[in-house]
């Protein structure tokens, strides 16, 4: 069996450079396999170029940066000295940051070292993941890993709210997920309301700061991607933002996860075969609040990926319960999801993601050298 293979291996490399150790090898791994995969490009285009003067000086309010209240990624870039066109090294960093804090989640939970490689290559081979490769400006990556920590810390008042000040001050589209937030702090405490008062009170906390850290920066120089920017033309046209890409609102919905989505519709058929309704709803929450975006944005791939958390509560649930036998098809279906072709949707755009697996395979079928 394939992953009784991979787990046996993992186990006796893990057993030879320790725990910290292989947690740092399989993100390493995974990342160069991930960066093979689709590629990345080195140089900035688009939002990439207004976050690299962000890494050279976050605080130049001399040039109008219509990406200056998503600061945290530059300014971090900044203070380490990557700065300019390493920014990506940045990004990078964060990205190996993230997968291991996956892997360490899920090989605490299972026990079992395949376990959490498994569900570690899930999200790496995902939009989670590689849309940062491909697209080096993107700086999602640090407010992924800042809402995986806020539900791994969930029961923790000041790690919740303090990670909730890492993905808003990185990308203000976390406040989009506030109402699942406040009910994963709510669902297994005994107390509930005095839990929901400390949850509402920790996020407006960080809220008020923000607020104060955005006029602070709208004082100093105009910022085109303004609240305003984003709702004065729904006030004549309340489509104006979703007529060109919702025609591809069900395509950007698969690329973020492809055939991996068979992870989560299995779950919620289970969960529903057991009435267990209000697990169905928070499974599915966070793509319902991701997909909000799209009534003010058009990335579709972008916007749906903020709802990468129902693929870590299905591989969880699948895990914890022992169910479907997740382990005995997992590893297949991971081959088989590399050679599904990533694209990336955005207004009404499809690009292809240079998937390297398709390439090869479209050289082989037509004989021809094909490498754009």
């Amino acid at each position: 069996m394939l992953y009784q293979r991979i787990n046996e291996i993992a186990g006796r490399i893990e057993s030879r450079t320790g725990a910290i150790g292989f947690t740092i090898l399989v993100s390493i791994v995974l990342l160069i396999a991930a960066a093979l995969y689709v590629r990345p490009e080195l140089y900035y285009v688009g939002a990439g170029m207004y976050f690299e003067r962000l890494a050279n000086n976050p605080f130049d309010f001399s040039q109008n940066n219509p990406f200056a209240f998503r600061i945290l990624t530059p300014l971090i870039s900044y203070i380490v000295g990557l700065r300019g066109k390493l920014f990506m090294v940045t990004n990078g960093i964060i990205t190996l940051l993230f997968i291991g804090f996956i892997y360490r989640h899920f090989r605490v939970l299972s026990g079992r070292a395949g376990d959490a490689l498994c569900a570690a290559a899930v999200i790496t081979f995902s939009s989670t993941v590689l849309v940062t490769i491909a697209y080096s400006g993107f700086c999602d990556i640090l407010s992924y890993l800042g809402i995986f920590a806020m539900w791994h810390w969930r029961k923790h008042f000041v790690l919740f709210s303090l990670f909730f000040a890492v993905a808003l001050f990185n990308h203000e589209n976390v406040l989009f997920l506030v109402p699942w937030l406040i009910t994963i702090r709510m669902r297994d405490e005994s107390q509930k309301m005095w839990s929901f008062i400390t949850t509402v009170l920790g996020l407006g906390i960080v809220l008020i700061g923000f607020h104060f850290f955005r006029d602070w920066v709208t004082a100093e120089r105009q910022i085109t991607l303004s609240l305003s920017y984003y709702i004065e033309p729904l006030l004549a046209d309340p489509f104006h933002w979703m007529r060109q890409p919702i025609q591809y609102y069900g395509l950007g919905l698969f690329t973020v996860f492809k055939a991996f989505w068979l992870i989560p519709i299995a779950v919620a058929i289970l969960l529903w075969k057991e009435r267990r309704k209000f697990d169905i709803i928070v499974l599915i929450l966070p793509v319902v609040l991701a997909s909000i975006q799209l009534i003010i944005a058009i990335d579709s791939t972008r916007m749906f990926t903020l709802g990468f958390m129902t693929m870590i509560l299905a591989i969880e649930y699948l895990l914890r319960e022992n169910k479907l036998e997740l382990l005995q098809w997992l590893p297949a279906l991971i081959l088989v999801n590399l050679f599904v072709p990533q694209l990336y949707t955005a207004s009404n755009v499809i690009e292809n993601v240079r998937s390297t697996p398709m390439h090869l395979l479209r050289m082989w079928l037509e004989n021809k050298p094909w490498w754009p």
